[in-house]
């Protein structure tokens, strides 16, 4: 005698087959690990080189000469920072793909990578406007805002936590925009302890088993 097949079963089987099937799922908790530390010790170094000056003048921001050395210190700061992130991610994940015998570079990781960056793109430029205008309060909670903008539209290739750290993300960013006191703080939480908490919670989840 045959065995019944529930057709609401196999409906929710087709759909997990499908949804794997077009979603970058090697990506690694580690590497949001490894991410969220980079951007700990970057805000620690950024930090270091910078809180003194604007302890000795607060409008340091607004000089030529303090103009052009947050240029110089940012921008290759941000560059490294998210190479090396980036780094982290592709190393991790490709470890995670080969465990799993998944290919890392398919139609669904090139749509993660380039919905990712479009957006980080376009909020570097952004953030470099701001920087250029000496709109230094803005600069950390937009970074931060546009970074969850990236997540949130990078996340309907990849894993589902993704979405959720990148609306969280998002709510951080928005809330420093009004209370701008609070960007190192969104910074600091967003690109560190928040990418932190997301890998943990990805390893535990979808790698520990």
């Amino acid at each position: 005698m045959t065995e019944k097949i529930d057709p609401k079963q196999e409906l929710n089987e087709i759909r997990r087959i499908m949804e794997r099937s077009t979603s970058f799922i090697s990506l690694s908790g580690l590497s949001g690990i490894s991410a969220g530390i980079v951007g700990i010790l970057t805000y620690f170094f950024v930090y270091s080189r910078t809180n003194y000056l604007f302890e000795e003048n607060p409008n340091f921001a607004t000089t030529t000469e303090g103009l052009s050395y947050l240029l110089k210190l940012l921008i290759p700061t941000a560059c490294a920072s998210l190479a090396t992130a980036f780094l982290f991610v592709l190393y991790f994940s490709a470890r995670n793909a080969k465990a799993n015998n998944q290919p890392l570079w398919n139609k669904s990781s090139k749509q993660l990578v380039a919905n990712l960056f479009i957006p980080l793109i376009a909020g570097g430029a952004f953030c470099i406007s701001l920087l250029v205008h000496s709109y230094l309060d803005m600069l950390a909670p937009t970074m931060v805002v546009f970074y969850g903008l990236a997540l949130l539209n990078a996340s309907k290739y990849t894993l589902e936590e993704i979405r959720w750290l990148g609306i969280t993300e998002i709510c951080i960013g928005l809330i420093a925009c009004f209370y701008t006191e609070l960007g190192p703080w969104a910074w600091l939480f967003g690109f560190g302890i928040l990418n932190c908490i997301c890998g943990v919670v990805m390893y535990f989840k979808h790698e520990q088993s």
